[in-house]
């Protein structure tokens, strides 16, 4: 299965990056690879996040605090969304 980021996870993944940085770089680091390494285990287990809503699912990475939004269509997985999870999701 193909995985692809969505303009604005793309977006979420810059944003993010840059206010780790600013931490701490090892963190930083930390957070995109594992972000990238969950994004990347999708294609082969599409289906692992939880549901929540008609499209679209939700994978937790607990060990650094974000979560994944995103849709599996056809042969692809979209990641439409990453935020932490203390972040305020409206915005």
């Amino acid at each position: 299965m193909k995985v692809v980021w969505a303009t604005a996870a793309r977006a979420d993944l810059t944003r993010i990056l840059a206010f780790n940085l600013e931490k701490s770089e090892h963190w930083a680091a930390r957070v995109d690879g594992r972000l990238r390494q969950r994004a990347a285990a999708l294609s082969q287990t599409p289906f692992i996040g939880r549901r929540i809503g008609p499209a679209l699912r939700a994978l937790s990475i607990p060990d650094i605090q974000y979560v994944m939004i995103y849709r599996v269509a056809g042969e692809q997985v979209t990641i439409v969304r990453v935020r932490r999870t203390r972040e305020n999701w409206d915005a």
